[in-house]
């Protein structure tokens, strides 16, 4: 009986364990199949054509893409591997596919069409057996895009090429081929540019987007214009001709380059013009204080008379000749010439400071404007904003001082980076207009009080200069015409000024403003300059 019982419980382990390992079976089986499923899921999913051959290059599985490009009904039989790949190939290697090359072909398929495709290989090794796998890319879209490209670009006057990822030339058109022969046949495209990175351009290939600059080809001006194609690995690259509107560019510079060389001399003219001006000013007030004709002619008179009195003085007759009364007329005469020289001497010593003093600032002027005349147009510096505004004061300063002008200062300097001769004559321009604003409100309302305030306002990184006066004002209209080119109220005006000055502001980054409440409330001329950096 114990016998039977160990035996039972002996069979009944058995069986679980056979049970367990049925289980376990099922369990691998069902788990593998899973994933031949999906990996056939997989292949059948990818846009290329998959076959899988074993080691003897037997067909083991094609997935649907390539049913499609054989247009055979998918589960249905398949030609032998051998006649599709090799006999009905319109041109195939001359040697055995190698693994990782690609292999450009026509792939004929049931109803006798090519297909052009590339084919490439790879072997898996899976106990110790070779399987084959290839995969079948469809160019049709491709060579389309080719073709469509090399018909557009055939007769096109413009360069056009077309890139690889390696920035090879894998197609170009006429155009393309005779410019690049005539300019640098000696160097790769990509090497051409110089401002763009060969780098920065193959990598449209990948990322898409767009890249271009200006080269010169032969003796003609293009801008490139990169443009990737991802989804082809790909990049296009389209030529645009813009040699003419270089020459129109140039000869407008050419042009605006003789207008700013006219501005620059009817400017120079204009403040030669005023300096003179103002020397002639101080010419005249030196003439008034040279002695007067008459003057002139009673000194002359005086000092013949003392010259004849020494000489008789020496002579031995008048000594005899001489008694008490004539020594009395004699001293009478004394006393009379030394009261005229005296009461002249200080005049002579007055006129003569007065007339050294205006020599010396016609000297300052002369020298303040030769330091103007001999700096170099166009070319932006660094300097001192009092310090210039200081030399236009000194050009200046006497024909404010003739009218009794009060000349106020109120500047917190700063140094600018602008051309220095423009700013110089935009700032004798705007104190010249202010003294002529009160030269026409004095002939019409003839204030007590007139005054020019000069004062800056420093921002982050520009000055603001204002010149301020109390003079006749300007009208809106007036105002709104200011700086048109030719437009002046004054009766000579050329109407060059106030335009030159606009042109060189804003040429050297900065802006002129004139403001007015109209007509009796004066002016302030505000220009906005570029502070130099550190």
């Amino acid at each position: 009986m114990l016998n039977e019982e160990i035996l039972k419980k002996k069979l009944d382990r058995e069986k679980e364990a056979r049970l367990l390992l049925e289980g376990e079976i099922e369990k691998t089986t069902r788990e593998l199949f899973q994933s031949n499923e999906f990996l056939e899921n997989i292949i059948d999913s990818l846009q290329n054509g998959i076959l899988i051959l074993n080691s003897n290059r037997e067909l083991v599985k094609a997935n649907k893409t390539f049913y499609q490009m054989m247009n055979i009904e998918y589960g249905d039989d398949l030609p032998p591997v051998e006649s599709f790949i090799w006999e009905d190939c319109e041109s195939k290697p001359e040697h055995e596919l190698e693994n990782g090359v690609d292999y450009e072909l026509y792939l004929k398929n049931i109803d006798g069409q090519f297909i052009p495709v590339y084919l490439s290989q790879s072997t898996i090794t899976n106990n110790k057996n070779e399987n084959y796998i290839l995969s079948f890319k469809d160019l049709s879209e491709i060579k389309k895009i080719e073709n469509d490209f090399a018909s557009f670009a055939r007769f096109n006057p413009a360069p056009i090429l077309r890139l690889n990822h390696q920035g090879k030339i894998i197609q170009m058109n006429p155009s393309a081929e005779k410019k690049l022969s005539e300019s640098h046949p000696e160097k790769s495209f990509l090497d051409l540019f110089k401002k763009t990175d060969s780098q920065e351009i193959l990598n449209l290939s990948k990322n898409g987007g767009s890249l271009s600059e200006t080269i010169l080809l032969g003796n003609e001006y293009y801008v490139m214009s990169f443009k990737g194609i991802p989804e082809l690995n790909y990049i296009h690259v389209y030529g645009f001709n813009i040699t003419q509107r270089i020459k129109s560019e140039t000869e407008k510079q050419e042009l605006q380059d003789e207008l700013v060389k006219q501005a620059y001399s009817q400017g120079v003219a204009e403040n030669a013009i005023q300096v003179l001006h103002n020397i002639g000013n101080v010419l005249t007030s030196i003439m008034g204080k040279i002695t007067t004709k008459n003057e002139s002619e009673i000194l002359n008179r005086n000092t013949q008379l003392l010259s004849q009195m020494a000489s008789k003085l020496e002579s031995p007759e008048f000594r005899q000749e001489m008694d008490e009364n004539k020594l009395k007329q004699l001293g009478a005469l004394m006393k009379e010439l030394s009261s005229y020289f005296q009461s002249h001497q200080s005049i002579f010593f007055e006129a003569n400071n007065y007339i050294a003093k205006e020599c010396k600032h016609i000297g300052d002027i002369i020298t303040t404007q030769q330091q103007y005349a001999n700096l170099k147009t166009q070319i932006k510096s660094k300097f001192s904003l009092e310090g210039i505004i200081q030399d236009c004061v000194v050009m200046h300063e006497h024909r404010i001082q003739k009218r009794n002008i009060n000349l106020i200062f109120d500047i917190n300097d700063a140094e600018v980076f602008v051309e220095k001769i423009g700013l110089s004559q935009t700032i004798s321009n705007a104190i010249v207009n202010a003294v002529e604003a009160m030269d026409e409100d004095y002939a019409l309302f003839q204030k007590d009080y007139y005054y020019i305030v000069i004062y800056t306002k420093r921002n982050e990184d520009s000055v603001e200069l204002f010149i301020e006066d109390n003079g006749i004002g300007i009208e809106e209209e007036v105002l709104n015409n200011l700086f048109k080119y030719g437009y002046s109220t004054k009766e000579r005006g050329s109407g060059f000024g106030l335009h030159n000055c606009a042109n060189y502001m804003k040429n050297n980054g900065g802006k002129i403003e004139i403001l007015s409440g109209g007509r009796g409330q004066g002016a302030i001329t505000k220009l906005t300059l570029p502070m130099a950096k550190e």
